[in-house]
């Protein structure tokens, strides 16, 4: 699995973990073991499932096809775009609380309404086509294209993150980093500076400026959404007693591996004047409400004792 701390605001990356490891002094070890420990899995790219959801909300609100009293109807395993995670469905549900119990069916529709242009177009803002690093070159991972949620039949599977989506932790991470910068995207950043062994500073990296990815308002409207997941939602797992906390869960069936499935939760902390965000994911995890929750919930735990 993997876990990305991004700071609130500026984009940087604190920290990134990505397990299983290797000791960098004995790397021969990792190579016989023939296990994948030199694949850094908070830049790799993943079905994001539910957290992608964010993605769909954005658009909704920010373009006017939904409020928080939109009313959606979900029969569970009756429906027939997408089955609900729910068996028995969730009925008449409003939007905001479609999001904050991941309603299926809501979601299928709502992409349906919007068109695969604009969920296109909000996953773009929203970083989703970016895999650049301020600071830490990488090579252009071609299967991340945003562009086949287009595709015939795509786009109902990707308005609930399955099908031709892919995103990485980092990108995740920096999704909610817009939404905490009053609609702004910025490109992370893992370096500030590189010194010599002397301490001249040999070369700098700015932080970007951002560009609008939604407006002051509506990314408002997104963090009370991100908060009633926890409140109320599947997200009651990554609840954090005094500092208070936000953020969505997501559970992807993996394409091509039947009954792989991965696991995520994306938030942050406190819930007023946030300064942290992490995004939490487990391969062949299961649930994000079980298993990258509280996940969640500890590593900002220990970061907000410090």
């Amino acid at each position: 699995g993997a876990v990305v701390v991004m700071e609130a605001g500026t984009g940087d990356i604190l920290a990134m973990a990505s397990r299983p490891s290797f000791d960098p002094s004995c790397p021969g070890r990792a190579i016989e073991s023939g296990t994948d420990a030199f694949l850094n899995r908070c830049i790799s790219l993943y079905q994001p499932g539910s957290v992608f959801k964010l993605v769909l909300a954005a658009a909704a609100l920010e373009e006017g096809v939904a409020s928080f009293e939109k009313r959606f109807l979900c029969r569970g395993e009756k429906e027939s775009l997408v089955r609900c995670w729910s068996s028995p469905g969730h009925g008449e549900i409003k939007f905001a609380d479609a999001f904050a119990f991941s309603c299926n069916p809501a979601f299928a529709r709502l992409g349906l309404e919007l068109g695969a242009g604009k969920v296109i177009e909000y996953a773009e803002k929203l970083g989703f086509s970016n895999q650049a690093i301020t600071g830490y070159p990488l090579p252009y991972d071609q299967r991340q294209n945003p562009g086949r949620i287009g595709e015939p039949d795509s786009l109902v599977n990707s308005s609930i993150g399955q099908g031709p989506v892919l995103v990485s932790p980092v990108q995740v991470a920096s999704a909610i980093n817009a939404v905490l910068s009053d609609g702004l995207y910025r490109q992370p950043r893992l370096v500030k500076e590189i010194r010599t062994n002397d301490g001249k500073v040999e070369k700098t990296f700015a932080p970007e400026q951002g560009r609008k990815a939604v407006s002051p308002a509506t990314a408002v409207r997104i963090r009370r959404l991100l908060e009633h997941a926890v409140d109320a939602g599947t997200a009651r797992e990554a609840s954090l007693p005094v500092f208070g906390s936000a953020g969505k869960t997501g559970t992807a069936q993996v394409s091509g591996e039947k009954g792989k499935i991965h696991a995520w939760f994306a938030g942050y902390a406190p819930r007023e004047n946030p300064r942290y965000i992490v995004t939490v994911f487990v391969e062949d995890g299961g649930s994000g409400a079980e298993s990258a929750a509280p996940v969640f919930r500890d590593v900002m735990k220990k970061i907000l004792g410090m």
